[in-house]
C-alpha cells in the first residue's frame, strides 16, 4: 500500500466545541473550584487559555477579550456549563452539566 502524507496531517480539536471542553474538564481536579464572576480566572479563561488563546477576560455574555481587547464570540453552551450554580462551581460539576448538555 502507498503512503499518502495527507495521512499525516494531525487534526486539531475545535476548541469552540462541547466536546473540547469535555475532553478538558476530563484533566481537571473535579473537586477544584472556580469563581465565575471573576472575569479574569473564571472557568473558560483557564481553558481558553489553555487552548493557547491570549484571553485577558470573559464577559458574562459569551464574548471573550483577547490580549489586544478584541471581542471573540464563542458558542452560548459553554457560558451556560460554566455558570451553573446546581452543584456549584467545581470542574467535576461542570463536567457534568457538559455531559448533560452533550447528550441533548
Amino acid at each position: 500500500m502507498l503512503h499518502n502524507p495527507k495521512w499525516d496531517v494531525e487534526v486539531k480539536a475545535n476548541p469552540f466545541s462541547l466536546e473540547s471542553l469535555v475532553a478538558w474538564l476530563e484533566k481537571q481536579p473535579s473537586d477544584k473550584e472556580y469563581d465565575y464572576c471573576d472575569p479574569y480566572g473564571c472557568l473558560l479563561c483557564q481553558y481558553f487559555r489553555s487552548q493557547g488563546f491570549q484571553v485577558h477576560s470573559v464577559a458574562m455574555n459569551n464574548l471573550y477579550r483577547d490580549a489586544s481587547w478584541k471581542s471573540v464570540e464563542f458558542p452560548l453552551v459553554l457560558k451556560e456549563v460554566s455558570q451553573g450554580h446546581d452543584a456549584g462551581w467545581t470542574f467535576g460539576a461542570a463536567l457534568a452539566r457538559a455531559r448533560e448538555a452533550l447528550s441533548r
